[in-house]
């Protein structure tokens, strides 16, 4: 398929717009929300310390733990659209058969990875519950619980599109034979 002379090259020929989830809104707007907080708090700390001279330690805290929360809601997004960049030489020429196949292993592959330290993270964040971000009020298991969110919404993501391509085969062979 060729990219298009002209428009958004964002957009394929073929392409069938799709419906934002609510999720996929309520991600959106939470990782706006933590961008925003890095960049007050930023700005704040730089006015503090450069203007004012009397440097603010909270806010080199909050700015750290705002962007490891913007990284890692905003990192899911591109999965709900299959927006995420993709090396498919080898997948754009395979047969439909093993385009699903290959998919299947790959999203499963991705379940296991992600759900695998899901046990290990909860315990960690446990473990560090009973300390604070200095200058913030704010205990570290709050801090870092953004990474049990990326594990499982990535977990819960890949593990509905291997449904999905389950399903497929299901109905297609249901399909097939109905027609014998």
């Amino acid at each position: 398929m060729e990219p298009p002379e002209s428009g958004d090259l964002l957009e394929w020929p073929g392409d069938e717009p799709r419906t934002v989830t609510r999720v996929e809104r309520v991600e959106e707007v939470a990782a706006m929300a933590c961008f925003t907080v890095m960049f007050a708090a930023i700005l704040v700390g730089v006015f503090w310390r450069y203007v004012l001279n009397d440097p603010l330690i909270w806010t080199v805290n909050a700015a750290a733990v705002a962007f490891i929360w913007t990284v890692l809601i905003a990192a899911g997004l591109p999965n709900w659209a299959d927006e995420h960049i993709q090396f498919d030489l080898l997948y754009r020429r395979m047969s439909p058969r093993w385009k699903r196949v290959s998919r299947m292993i790959g999203n499963l592959l991705l379940v296991i990875v992600f759900a695998l330290p899901i046990p290990a993270t909860w315990d960690y964040l446990a473990f560090i519950a009973e300390d604070s971000v200095t200058g913030l009020p704010l205990t570290f298991d709050w801090a870092f619980a953004v990474v049990l969110w990326f594990l499982a919404s990535t977990v819960a993501h890949r593990g509905r599109l291997l449904v999905n391509d389950i399903r497929d085969i299901a109905h297609e062979q249901s399909d097939q034979a109905g027609h014998e």
